[in-house]
């Protein structure tokens, strides 16, 4: 059987995402494609702009035959700690290939960066260090030692969906995976184009939700009947949405409560906790708080995982494994029903389709799982369907099945 994984999180699925997916069907005539997607909270340190079993639906209409929950603890984290998380997933899956979408479509040339990621000379130490020494993020400094030290590679750190990639290969490479990867360009918008196409970016679909006619060309018609209807019931979220939960915690917290988390360093808490006390919502924290050291997503990264309590000795636990302690599926294709089965039989891993049925093992197992349920409650708690607010959906929410 050949097997497929995509790393996705379809926030939402739109034409570009349908474009992968066929053309990754088409690179690697797979059995089974499967999608390992963020769930109710993404990498760039927000929640999903809509929940994670409708962003299901989207995914197995439009050509994923099984969809695989990213735990919570990964799908929050600077890109390393996702692409470990998601590589691990995939490894549980017995993938045979990943397709990723990348700016340079240049596979070759973003190995050679993950190999000395991995192993990195002394000289790209040395002037990084000096870059961050004076006060720019990790990622502007590691742009600049590589002008400097390796200009033939510059241009690939540059992008960041092949800064993603690279992080892929990265943690493939580490885990020493049997699986191939393979890119693939990204198709006229880039991720932070804020355009309105056929192909357009999420960020740019999200940014314009109020005027549904204006994004309805950058959607497949199933996808944008989803969205649609969300819209519909007001049960989309955004960060600012968090604002008064958020900010009230802030507030009530300390400073040592901050600095527990992922992430900080110093004079970071402080930052954050002033920043807490000056604003009334969190795009002006994150305003407040973005500078040339510190990212937007960086800020909003530490605040929800401060929302969710994921502490820097989670996370910590969460990179030590080498195994993904479950594999959470939100939603299957019927139509490859017995495809799905031969596979469940040859995975080692636990498999939660009914998640009353599941008791975690282990510590790091109970660890991660509480972090997914939480975040899960949180999400639904914020939402203005009574549905959907009902504590504990993750155990009432019925298996997506099409």
């Amino acid at each position: 059987m050949i097997i497929t994984g995509l790393i996705v999180e379809y926030n939402p699925f739109h034409n570009g995402h349908a474009y992968h997916i066929n053309k990754s069907r088409s690179l690697t005539n797979p059995n089974l494609v499967i999608a390992v997607m963020s769930g109710n909270f993404v990498q760039r340190g927000e929640p999903a702009i809509i929940n994670k079993w409708d962003r299901t639906k989207m995914a197995l209409n439009h050509g994923v035959d099984l969809v695989i929950e990213l735990p919570t603890i990964y799908a929050t984290s600077s890109a390393e700690n996702f692409a470990y998380g998601a590589i691990l997933a995939l490894n549980s899956i017995n993938a045979d290939f990943l397709v990723f979408g990348s700016e340079s479509n240049d596979i070759e040339k973003m190995k050679e960066i993950a190999s000395i990621s991995l192993d990195e000379p002394p000289k790209v130490s040395k002037e990084l260090q000096c870059q961050l020494n004076k006060g720019l993020s990790f990622m502007q400094a590691n742009q600049i030692a590589y002008e400097k030290i390796l200009p033939h590679l510059s241009s690939i750190i540059a992008k960041p969906n092949n800064i993603l990639g690279v992080n892929y290969l990265k943690a493939l490479k580490k885990l020493n995976s049997k699986i191939k990867p393979l890119t693939i360009k990204r198709k006229s918008s880039n991720y932070h184009d804020l355009e309105i196409s056929n192909i357009s970016s999420a960020t740019a679909i999200r940014n314009n939700l109020t005027d549904l006619s204006t994004i309805k060309c950058a959607l497949p018609d199933i996808s944008y009947q989803i969205l649609e209807e969300s819209i519909k019931y007001n049960d989309t979220l955004k960060l600012n949405d968090l604002s008064n939960i958020i900010i009230t915690l802030l507030r009530r917290s300390s400073l040592e409560d901050l600095y527990e988390l992922p992430d900080m360093e110093q004079g970071m808490a402080e930052l954050i906790m002033n920043s807490a006390y000056n604003n009334i919502d969190l795009e002006g924290l994150v305003e407040d708080c973005t500078s040339k050291r510190y990212s937007s997503s960086r800020i909003r990264r530490v605040i929800i995982r401060f929302l969710l309590k994921i502490t820097n000795n989670d996370l910590m636990k969460s990179q030590a494994t080498t195994k993904i302690p479950y594999l959470r599926v939100l939603g299957l294709n019927s139509s490859k029903s017995k495809l799905i089965k031969e596979w469940k039989n040859e995975v080692e891993c636990s498999i939660i389709q009914k998640t009353s049925n599941f008791l975690p093992e282990d510590s790091l197992s109970r660890l991660i799982w509480d972090i997914d349920l939480r975040a899960t409650d949180i999400y639904c708690a914020n939402l203005n369907s009574e549905n959907y607010r009902v504590t504990k959906k993750d155990f009432s929410h019925p298996l997506i099945v099409i």
